[in-house]
């Protein structure tokens, strides 16, 4: 998942990014308005069956904040904290000070310009950060 500027995948930027996909075909998944679901699997089914989903999930708030801060933390940028603000009306920090301080102090995570992101070295163990602060 690393690229040169420029060279981004911008199939994946979109899930990181939090914003909205239609996926067509089958075992194609969209998200539109909080609603993530997906298609048959099977083709053959799928061409039979073309107005079903196998699978809707209704995304709450809380599902909306968990998926945003794992997707934005898959770009080097990170969250941006305005904007997560912006968005659920909370700071992501407040109560996780003392967790991501830590981090910061270890080399894991940085801030800069409003942007809370991992660095190379949490990049690596990103799986374990993200339990602890999430």
């Amino acid at each position: 998942n690393y690229a040169r500027v420029g060279y981004e995948s911008r199939h994946n930027l979109k899930y990181w990014r939090d914003e909205e996909y239609i996926g067509l075909g089958a075992a194609a998944y969209s998200y539109f308005h909080s609603v993530r679901f997906g298609n048959i699997r099977s083709l053959d089914e799928y061409l039979s069956s073309v107005d079903s989903c196998t699978d809707i999930d209704i995304i709450d708030l809380d599902g909306e904040k968990l998926e945003y801060a794992m997707m934005h933390f898959r770009l080097s940028e990170g969250i941006c904290l305005d904007r997560y603000y912006s968005r659920f009306g909370e700071s992501f920090l407040q109560g996780r000070e003392g967790k991501i301080n830590n981090y910061i102090s270890l080399g894991l995570m940085g801030m800069d310009n409003g942007n809370l992101f991992l660095t190379e070295q949490g990049f690596y163990v990103s799986n374990s950060i993200l339990a602890d602060i999430l």
